[in-house]
């Protein structure tokens, strides 16, 4: 099989997709678009990229490259049209988190994507961690027993600069989707309702609100208490955040890179509880983070099948934090599954 041919649309964090498709011998750097001309010529001289394959109109890629598939690192207000109007193209297509700008145009995407010759996939890499593998199949195979409850919390103090700073809902647009999706990964369960509130610290350096809080309530029962904030002062957590998920037989302590597995029950002798505290076994990944959702993508494309964080199941996770700001705004919670299909 000949190498897939990549072309790679924004080069802010779309440096690190370059970098990765160059370095893999199974793809090959096709193209680089970017509007920043000395931005594109110093990463194509890197590269290699022949003047040819450099442009700074998107449409103009997409009649000269000689390529099989899009990267798409845009800002998500840009995902939408280039998204479909690659497909429509010929290309394949791989986009950055968010999958859009609204709900609404994820289901005009769902709808197009559903139609389209080629395969789409939006990258979720905080999924193909090691340490997320671990806690993912330890759930599944009943090590804390029924799951009943999950606190899940994220604090860091950033400064990006850039389009991000004038985001209404910062948090929630931005980052809130990781952790949203991760909740699902973890569990295998999608989110029924959630009720969420956001603000904006008087410290903030961020225009919009960049902290929420929110309470997920997932498939089965399961209750999902989440804080997230951008603004945080103090101990900062790791870019996953922090999550204790708890079940009638234990919990799993995860801070976002070790877990561990306490089994027990207080309640037996409150006075001397018997915990049993062992660090989760690894579950290595061929590959991780966003070289995993690279070749992942590849081989839905050989394969001819949805890629695993497809637009079926990605909806879920971005429909989840576009009910969030919903539920923001409006003071009241959301139907999640309601709120995907327009109702």
């Amino acid at each position: 099989m000949s190498a897939l041919k990549f072309v790679v649309v924004g080069l802010g964090l779309g440096k690190a997709w370059a970098k990765l498709i160059h370095e893999a011998p199974e793809f090959e750097l096709a193209g680089l678009v970017d509007v920043d001309r000395a931005r594109l010529d110093e990463l194509s001289d890197q590269y290699g990229v022949p003047a040819s394959a450099r442009f700074t109109d998107f449409e103009r890629a997409l009649v000269e490259a000689e390529a099989d598939a899009l990267v798409i690192v845009t800002p998500p207000a840009a995902h939408k049209g280039m998204v479909l109007t690659g497909l429509e193209a010929g290309y394949h297509v791989l986009s950055e988190k968010p999958l859009a700008a609204s709900i609404g145009e994820a289901r005009e995407m769902a709808r197009a994507i559903g139609k389209a010759r080629r395969k789409f996939m939006v990258s979720q890499n905080y999924r193909w961690q090691d340490t997320v593998e671990a806690v993912r199949q330890a759930i599944a195979e009943g090590a804390v027993g029924r799951p009943g409850y999950i606190t899940a919390a994220f604090h860091k103090g950033v400064r990006f600069g850039g389009w991000r700073e004038q985001l209404p809902e910062v948090l929630l647009e931005d980052m809130s989707i990781h952790h949203f999706d991760l909740m699902r990964h973890l569990t295998g369960r999608n989110c029924q309702r959630l009720y969420a509130r956001s603000f904006r610290p008087e410290w903030s350096w961020f225009s919009g609100n960049p902290a929420a809080c929110a309470v997920l309530e997932m498939e089965g029962g399961l209750v999902v208490s989440y804080f997230g904030s951008w603004v945080s002062r103090g101990r900062e957590m790791a870019w996953a955040g922090e999550y204790r998920i708890v079940g009638d037989r234990g919990a799993i302590h995860w801070d976002g890179t070790g877990a561990t597995l306490v089994v027990g029950k207080p309640e037996d002798n409150p006075k001397d509880p018997k915990l049993e505290s062992t660090a989760l076994p690894s579950r290595p990944l061929a590959h991780t983070g966003f070289a995993y959702s690279l070749y992942e993508f590849a081989r839905a494309i050989q394969d001819d099948r949805e890629p695993v964080t497809g637009i079926a199941d990605n909806i879920q996770s971005f429909a989840m934090t576009m009910a969030a700001i919903e539920s923001a705004r409006t003071g009241q919670p959301v139907d999640v599954q309601a709120f995907i299909a327009g109702g």
